[in-house]
């Protein structure tokens, strides 16, 4: 049945207002914040609970603290969620199709908006990633590499939140390649299939055919499902 009400921390209330002041564009990137006294006396809340506060915010990357300056608001890039992520995905069994599926969705978009949106900076890297990847000669190296690729494609995107989730699952990210590209490479007997999928990728977001490179992001990973398929 229903268990006793418990009242929130002074700590997690005092992180709640940083959050919204956020949020509501009251504090932005550089910002300094009041001192531990200015806060205590503002929040009504002890010295204690503030420095507490501060050093939960320290951890997520919301807060910086400055030597001799004291503390202000970070530029947060919302990778720590990666452990959370990763964990709820060991945990509950998550299947190497879960993770095909979300790239696909994320990808295939981030394909799309790359060719519309990549910068010239962006471009010249995307270009030297297809250089090295052409250049590789172990295995492991195309798998650095090619996570290299997507990743700079999901910045190229310019949509934060796509860059963030990318960036959120890197590390199951990196299994994941690693698994795609042998099973790839096993299925097609062609160890220039998936060098030749990356290339086409490139050329269409840098001749900025949007639609082209979608299909062809989506089209590679209908690829690995196949491979997968056909093996079992």
């Amino acid at each position: 049945m229903f268990q006793p009400v418990k009242n929130k921390k002074v700590y997690e209330l005092v992180i709640e207002q940083v959050q919204n002041m956020i949020i509501n564009g009251e504090l932005q990137i550089g910002d300094r914040l009041p001192s531990e006294r200015e806060l205590s006396e503002q929040m009504g809340a002890s010295r204690t609970s503030i420095r507490e506060a501060i050093r939960s915010l320290e951890i997520l990357g919301i807060v910086e603290s400055r030597q001799g300056e004291g503390n202000f608001i970070g530029n947060y890039k919302g990778d720590n969620w990666l452990e959370p992520i990763s964990l709820m995905f060991k945990l509950n069994n998550g299947k190497f199709e879960d993770i095909l599926e979300i790239r696909d969705i994320i990808e295939s978009e981030a394909a799309k908006l790359a060719a519309l949106r990549i910068s010239d900076e962006q471009k010249v890297r995307l270009e030297e990633i297809i250089a090295r990847l052409k250049a590789a000669e172990t295995e492991e190296e195309m798998t650095k590499i090619d996570r290299e690729f997507h990743l700079i494609i999901s910045e190229a995107s310019h949509n934060m939140l796509i860059a963030s989730m990318m960036r959120a699952i890197t590390t199951i990210l990196q299994n994941f390649i690693s698994e795609a590209r042998n099973s790839i490479n096993v299925w097609s007997n062609d160890p220039q299939i998936l060098l030749n999928k990356h290339v086409e990728i490139a050329e269409a977001i840098l001749a900025g055919k949007s639609e082209h490179a979608s299909e062809g992001m989506h089209n590679h990973f209908e690829m690995v499902m196949k491979s997968r398929t056909d093996s079992n």
